[in-house]
């Protein structure tokens, strides 16, 4: 019997972790509006330049992305913001990053970002910031 309830126990705490686990990754969505007033940047531009790189100690792998900014919707407009995010592809090593956002030069998009030291930021609500411009081909609007 005691070895039973013993059984019960750990399955009751295995279950119970794992649910904390799967509830931390958790992303809840964001309307346009959330995303407006939970960022410190929202911009329009263009991806100039994506690259990756090991950390110092050769652990991660992580991908900046620079926006050349043309139309800041709110903060301060700066000439280009510089993006960050874990994953990317360097040394025939590819991380990959369940969720993370694919940049191509030349796109344009707009975005809702946070700061993550005072220099780089990343999208907010992962990847719900992130919306690509489609312009019409004949008229060139957006």
């Amino acid at each position: 019997m005691r070895l039973i309830l013993t059984g019960m126990i750990v399955a009751v705490a295995i279950v119970a972790g794992a649910i904390a686990v799967v509830d931390a990754t958790q992303v809840i969505s964001r309307t346009p509006r959330q995303l407006g007033e939970q960022s410190e940047l929202v911009v329009r531009g263009k991806v100039v330049d994506v690259r990756s790189f090991w950390n110092d100690k050769r652990t991660k792998i992580y991908t900046t992305t620079r926006i050349a900014v043309d139309e800041s919707y709110k903060g301060s407009g700066p000439g280009s913001v510089d993006l960050i995010q874990m994953g990317g592809v360097v040394d025939n090593v590819k991380v990959t990053v369940h969720g993370a956002l694919q940049w191509r030069t030349g796109e344009e998009v707009l975005l809702f970002l946070e700061s993550t030291d005072g220099r780089s930021y990343h999208v907010s609500g992962f990847s719900q910031g992130k919306f690509n411009i489609k312009r019409n081909a004949r008229t060139g609007e957006a």
